[in-house]
């Protein structure tokens, strides 16, 4: 097999891509600064992205804000949940010592004094 037949390797391979897109890029930067009104639109396309990229920004820290809120407002619903279960107990407890006190009661008035 001839050397101008000879397959490339990898590296050459990527090496003459990155050329060819390098020399594509400035062909177009070169070809594209001749004509003001494609600078001016390419500029508004950059602002508008730029504007998109701000608003995306803005949105991501307010989501970033509402999820904070939510976590803490999810943690104050779990200490009141905690608060009611605990006073349940104490609830459920002092019932039970008013039965007892009660039956008591009652048990005194019928055998008398």
């Amino acid at each position: 097999m001839p050397a101008s037949h000879r397959p490339c390797s990898p590296l050459s391979r990527r090496a003459f891509t990155w050329l060819r897109a390098w020399t594509a890029i400035s062909l177009l930067g070169v070809a594209g600064c001749d004509d003001p009104k494609k600078e001016a639109q390419i500029r508004w396309r950059e602002e508008e992205v730029a504007a998109k990229e701000a608003d995306l920004v803005k949105r991501e820290q307010r989501l970033l804000e509402e999820r904070r809120a939510e976590e803490t407002l999810q943690a104050q619903v779990k200490q009141a949940q905690d608060l009611v279960a605990k006073r349940e107990k104490v609830l459920a407890a002092n019932e039970e010592k008013v039965k007892a006190a009660k039956v008591a009661w009652e048990t005194k008035l019928k055998r008398g004094p």
